[in-house]
């Protein structure tokens, strides 16, 4: 690893089930002598369908109004400099297979610190995050999942240089210095319905 990340740093992971709900806590410490370009993502993924309503009635809803366009990630795994109209129907993103036939979207930055996920009879979890100013969000056209992944920076965006301190979308830390990134994952909804 040192030779593609030359940095000294300590990545601290903490994890807390509390009834329905999953709390991820990380703390990102630069412990080299010099500043130290980074970047930070969660990658979680939900079963879908998580209960017995049909895949296509599932939709994720924001806690704030986002904007109507979002960055692509292509299918070999770099970042699309253009922005493509996102469908949401005001704060609301149907979910469903075409959405992700061409990769995942990036909404970059993202103006909700939640999301909802819901079906046709309601809600079934909520996510939560707190550091990050990007989303990620895919699925495999066909697969029983989708991903809702909070970030701080992104991939690397397509056409650009391969130096750390110079790639988009990272932050730079200070020694010494951290930065701190949580994920909240409350189930209730689906525990309410009798899934696990």
């Amino acid at each position: 690893m040192r030779r593609q990340y030359p940095f000294e740093f300590a990545l601290e992971v903490e994890h807390r089930l509390l009834d329905s709900t999953l709390q991820t806590l990380v703390e990102l410490i630069n412990e080299d002598e010099q500043a130290m370009p980074a970047s930070f993502g969660f990658h979680p993924a939900f079963r879908w369908p998580m209960a017995a309503s049909a895949r296509e009635t599932y939709c994720l809803v924001f806690d704030k109004a986002e904007a109507a366009t979002a960055r692509r990630v292509n299918l070999d795994g770099q970042l699309e400099d253009v922005h493509e109209r996102i469908p949401l129907d005001g704060d609301r993103l149907a979910l469903s297979d075409q959405l992700f036939e061409h990769g995942a979207w990036v909404l970059d930055p993202v103006a909700s610190e939640a999301l909802v996920i819901a079906d046709d009879v309601g809600s079934l979890a909520t996510v939560r995050w707190a550091g990050c100013t990007q989303l990620g969000l895919w699925s495999k056209p066909g697969a029983p999942f989708f991903c809702v992944e909070p970030w701080a920076g992104y991939p690397t965006p397509k056409g650009s240089s391969t130096d750390l301190f110079n790639k988009p979308g990272a932050f730079l830390l200070q020694p010494g210095a951290s930065r701190r990134f949580s994920l909240i994952i409350d189930c209730a909804g689906v525990e309410r319905r009798g899934h696990n």
